[in-house]
């Protein structure tokens, strides 16, 4: 395998796409960098800032000013490891509208390019191998129905934040939302890349995706 890899994981929201980048990342001794936290910073921050959609230059500015550095696979923001803000419902039902706007966009990817530069990565999001590797040397896009991603993303939120006052079809709605966001955005809209390998992970466990995935990087 070659010194600097980069294998690109697409698809939408609770599709299993971060925990599968995490794990393979581990197996394969790569770095991985998860897109959607640095979208969820930079909405949380606003978020506490007060800041909205339409402020455009503010919101270039922080994104601008902002750090990430990646310590053992995880992403700091600015030093802080943030898992448990990004995971609010609130930055969740916000970040969508954030992730459109064009001047945000164009840094996260310049810094998305520059975190990648060092090492052979694995990095996981909506327009990775369309956008912002589309000469990666892998690309797989990971897609579930709404019914088990609204369940997975349940869970995860029960887990990590116990007192979110949110209900299932609570999730199951934002998804959809997110779905159609995502996919009409004008800007890197979420799409398929022509040579990514569509994989439907509704009826596979995570582990039996991370060996599917192990298996078709490693034949090469």
């Amino acid at each position: 395998m070659s010194k600097k890899t980069v294998i690109a994981i697409d698809g939408p929201a609770a599709s299993g796409k971060s925990t599968v980048a995490r794990l393979l990342a581990d197996k394969l001794k790569f770095s991985y960098i998860n897109t959607g936290v640095m979208y969820r910073a930079i909405t949380y921050k606003c978020l506490i800032k007060n800041i909205n959609v339409e402020e455009m230059s503010r919101i270039e500015q922080i994104t601008t000013m902002t750090k990430f550095t990646i310590v053992r696979n995880q992403i700091l923001v600015d030093g802080e490891d943030l898992s448990d803000k990004v995971a609010l419902q609130e930055v969740a039902a916000n970040v969508s509208a954030f992730s459109k706007i064009p001047q945000l966009r164009d840094v996260l990817i310049c810094k998305q390019r520059e975190l990648a530069k060092k090492h052979s990565v694995i990095m996981d999001g909506r327009d990775i191998g369309t956008v912002v590797f589309p000469s990666a040397t892998y690309k797989f896009y990971l897609d579930a129905s709404v019914e088990i991603r609204a369940k997975r993303r349940y869970l995860e939120l029960l887990e990590k934040i116990p007192s979110e006052n949110v209900t299932l079809e609570d999730i199951k709605k934002e998804l959809k939302e997110r779905d159609k966001s995502d996919r009409e955005r004008i800007i890197s809209p979420l799409s398929i890349a022509d040579d990514a390998i569509v994989i439907d992970t509704s009826k596979i466990s995570i582990d039996e995706m991370v060996i599917k995935l192990y298996n078709i990087v490693s034949e090469k």
